[in-house]
């Protein structure tokens, strides 16, 4: 039995030369092409073929390049910024410990090591202005303390102005080329007022004019002549001591200036 001509052959005269070496367009039969194994040398579904490789300015080993920062959930809040924040804001006399403290602070909270370096910087500025307040509160009471004539530091020929606010006196030393209401003329104890024969029933009352009048113009004797002729005989004297019940052993001063309220320029004697 002859077997039918190879398709597309054209018979013995027109047989190709090597057309048995053309490979076969089917398998053979039986045979089949299996898909590899699973687990095999394929890789795992999305996984990449050729390894991952690590993004751009991501170090080695960490694919998906962990958050490090912004994240301070965990950080504790300074303790030290904050005392030193409430100092500041607290008293001005405690600003160069605000500003002490604040400092530390600044190196506690750098980089972020922990949260509250903005109460840092306020208890530094804020240290610094307290401080330079109490400074400056510390010279006005330096200067008004100075100023301020007492019982004690009061010395005869001292010119002075004389603030009044009620039966309370307020007297404080002037340079007697400048202007100023007053001059001090005595200085002595109670028991002088008591003593001059013009002490009145009720010790309140030493400080009126009239009263005044005539125990320092008695206590200072033949200056009080003197006096009267510097002042044109506008003379008004006054009483100033510690309290309005004063003991025998307690300090006064009598002062005088001028009754038309005129400023003195001069020391008077």
């Amino acid at each position: 039995m002859t077997q039918p001509p190879y398709p597309g052959s054209e018979g013995e005269s027109g047989d190709q030369s090597g057309s048995n070496d053309l490979p076969p367009t089917h398998q053979p039969y039986g045979q089949k092409n299996d898909p590899p194994a699973y687990g095999g040398d394929q890789p795992a579904y999305g996984q990449q073929p050729y390894g991952q490789q690590p993004a751009y300015g991501q170090p080695a080993g960490d694919p998906y390049g962990a958050w490090q920062g912004g994240n301070d959930a965990g950080k504790g809040t300074d303790g030290l910024s904050i005392t030193a924040f409430v100092l500041s804001i607290v008293c001005c006399f405690l600003g160069i410990v605000a500003v002490i403290l604040g400092i530390i602070g600044l190196g506690r909270t750098k980089n972020g090591q922990r949260k509250g370096r903005w109460a840092a910087v306020t208890a530094i500025i804020l240290g610094i202005i307290g401080q330079l307040a109490a400074i400056g509160i510390g010279i006005a009471i330096f200067v008004v303390a100075r100023n301020t004539v007492t019982l004690d530091n009061a010395e005869v020929g001292q010119c002075v102005n004389v603030d009044k606010d009620g039966d309370s006196v307020m007297i404080t030393k002037k340079d007697c080329s400048d202007d100023h209401d007053a001059q001090i003329v005595h200085v002595g104890k109670f028991e002088e007022v008591e003593n001059s024969g013009f002490m009145p029933s009720n010790a309140d009352d030493v400080t009126d004019a009239g009263i005044a009048l005539g125990v320092c113009s008695t206590l200072v004797g033949d200056q009080a002549a003197t006096i009267e002729e510097d002042l044109d005989g506008k003379v008004e004297y006054g009483i100033a001591n510690e309290d309005n019940s004063p003991s025998s052993d307690e300090k006064f001063l009598c002062y005088v200036g001028r009754s038309d309220d005129e400023k003195l320029d001069k020391k008077i004697g």
